[in-house]
């Protein structure tokens, strides 16, 4: 991205401040409190800035998971947008996720500026806004693994993959990540393989 087209995304961000999220169901009282501090933390930071240093590795990520043109992908937890906005670049229907409301305006303003046609939405990896089975490819680059749950979050991404679709990212869901690695990447499934076991079923 050059120098204008970054002075133009923190001009505009800085002046049109997120919606706030809200779950769709209420938090157990004892993990309440910790999501609230959660979504301070990731809003406090500028972590936009610090994903620029990991370009190549999003890169060479996005390229392992072969999503074809017109594939649907989800990029959960995914900060200022890097890896759906590689994917959108390449033709796939990508949409990215956040609990971080500064840096879902970021990636909207990313993508915009690109002329890409990727949507973001604020929302939590253990408690996804979408139907059963919506993607083809449901990602996290470096993200989801700060899930106070993984299980939870294992369970969301397996969830809202299709059949046949493929899950990758760094969680470490106990039981699913001993069951599903086949590669040297700490977790990558096929949803039709391992989704049922996973799951619990």
């Amino acid at each position: 991205m050059e120098l204008e087209e970054e002075k133009l995304i923190e001009e505009i961000v800085s002046r049109n401040p997120a919606t706030r999220y809200v779950s769709s169901r209420a938090w157990p009282s004892e993990i309440a409190p910790l999501k609230a501090h959660l979504r301070r933390i990731w809003n406090a930071g500028d972590y936009d800035r610090l994903s620029r240093y990991m370009q190549v590795e999003a890169e060479a990520f996005y390229r392992r998971l072969a999503a074809p043109p017109g594939s649907r992908l989800l990029d959960v937890a995914c900060g200022s947008g890097q890896l759906a906005l590689i994917a959108a670049r390449h033709g796939v229907d990508a949409t990215g996720i956040d609990v971080a409301e500064n840096l879902v305006e970021r990636a909207r303003e990313r993508a915009r500026v690109e002329g890409l046609s990727a949507r973001f939405h604020e929302g939590d990896a253990e408690d996804l806004p979408f139907a059963d089975a919506t993607f083809d490819v449901v990602a996290s680059l470096a993200g989801a693994i700060f899930a106070p749950r993984p299980e939870v979050a294992a369970k969301e991404l397996l969830r809202v993959c299709r059949r046949g679709g493929i899950v990758d990212g760094e969680l470490d869901a106990a039981g699913l990540r001993r069951t599903t690695v086949q590669d040297p990447f700490p977790f990558r499934c096929s949803v039709r393989d391992a989704g049922a076991s996973a799951l619990g079923g």
